[in-house]
């Protein structure tokens, strides 16, 4: 590359940003999740057209070089003229130009049409997938805990929260000491839904959401799959105390 002229940089570097941005494409689509951390020009629907445009580009501009003229000023080239003489044409013709635009145009078209349909094909198995997920039974009750049936505690998250003003992590942790081991249930909507199953939503309206962080079984993960990020849910789980200003339940369940 350290060798390449001006034409070649505007030559070839539209394919490759093109393949990049077909990569980045695909890539969005197989981790939905990247999507929190990548501008949003990359997820907006205008992104599907800039490699098309771009390889177009790239096509445009090899077929164009192939004109001698056209040729000598992209690559930076001086052209020969001897005095007294006309100047020799060499390269291709206009018409084989534009045969040679037409064709790679074509071949590229034919390519993206290749990327759409796999891509429709892709979109309606993911449907299959959810349809088959939401219409999964549901798992298995948990096995009753050895000390009894659930105790669920009369206090709400908020008033679970509310001495925990101004306090450190280590006094709030003491004052709900009482409530850990009782369940409780909340309903809020979803900030993330980690792999391992692990979720935090917050609960409560702006300005004033709470965060929950709740700990789900490897069970759960089928029913967790179908939920999207900002989307309402209600679950139960049991106090187990706070890290920082979250408070923390484990075993989970999904509440109808």
């Amino acid at each position: 590359m350290s060798n390449w002229t001006i034409g070649d940089w505007i030559t070839y570097v539209p394919f490759i940003l093109a393949v990049a941005g077909l990569a980045v494409r695909e890539l969005v689509k197989d981790m939905p999740s990247l999507t929190e951390r990548m501008p949003s020009f990359f997820t907006n629907s205008r992104w599907n057209y800039v490699p098309a445009i771009l390889m177009i580009i790239g096509a445009a501009t090899y077929g164009a070089r192939q004109l001698a003229p056209v040729a000598h000023l992209l690559d930076g080239l001086p052209k020969t003229v001897i005095q007294g003489q006309q100047p020799v044409q060499t390269g291709f013709t206009q018409q084989q130009v534009e045969q040679k635009i037409a064709s790679a145009t074509a071949s590229i078209q034919n390519q993206l049409d290749k990327i759409a349909q796999e891509r429709d094909v892709a979109n309606r198995r993911v449907k299959q997938l959810e349809a088959a997920l939401r219409n999964a039974p549901p798992p298995p009750p948990p096995p009753a805990p050895a000390d009894g049936p659930k105790v669920f505690t009369q206090k709400t998250v908020q008033s679970l929260y509310a001495p925990c003003a101004d306090r450190t992590q280590l006094q709030c942790d003491l004052l709900i000491a009482d409530e850990k081991g009782k369940w409780i249930k909340a309903e809020g909507r979803i900030l993330i839904i980690q792999p391992s199953g692990q979720m935090t939503l917050t609960v409560g309206e702006s300005p004033k959401e709470l965060p929950v962080y709740c700990v789900f079984d490897a069970e759960w993960k089928s029913k967790l799959s179908v939920f999207r990020n900002n989307e309402s849910i209600a679950i139960q789980g049991k106090i187990n105390g706070y890290n920082g200003a979250t408070l923390i339940l484990t075993e989970c369940e999904l509440v109808p």
